[in-house]
Parts: structure tokens; sequence; C-alpha cells
């Protein structure tokens, strides 16, 4: 999901940054779906399916670059 939600901010024209993957998904119900989160739903406690934090979404972000996914991915999207 987190993943599918950096690459989808991408594609609908927006920097794939964390601010802004979390304004999309925080405003947008229908992208949170189909990036595989469950937006608005009153459970108790956590459940994976919720969206992310902003705070998680840059935890994810700074690995992703740390470990060089990005640079393979966008390598990746040249071929």
């Amino acid at each position: 999901g987190l993943l599918k939600s950096f690459i989808g901010a991408t594609i609908m024209g927006f920097p794939s940054e964390p601010e802004k993957v979390d304004m999309l998904l925080e405003s947008n119900p229908s992208f949170a779906r189909v990036c595989g989160f469950i937006p608005g739903r009153n459970q108790e406690g956590y459940c994976g399916e919720h969206i992310p934090s902003l705070r998680k979404l840059e935890q994810f972000d700074q690995i992703m670059r740390e470990s060089g996914i990005w640079a393979k991915i966008k390598e990746q999207k040249k071929s």
C-alpha cells in the first residue's frame, strides 16, 4: 500500500513526497482505497489497512531512499 501510494501520487502529477502522499490519502478516499487502505473506518486499535500517518510515510520514504530502491525503480521505468 505504501509503495502504491507513492507511485500513484506520481502518476497523478504530484511529487512523490511524504507530505503530498499524506495529503492525497487524507483528502481522497478513493485514492486511499485503491492503494489498499481503508479510510474513515471506526475501529478501535491499529489495523494495517488504516491510512498511515505522515511519520510512517516519511519513514518508508527514508528507507526506500537509503536502500537505493527508489533509484532502482526509476531505472526500470526508463527501460
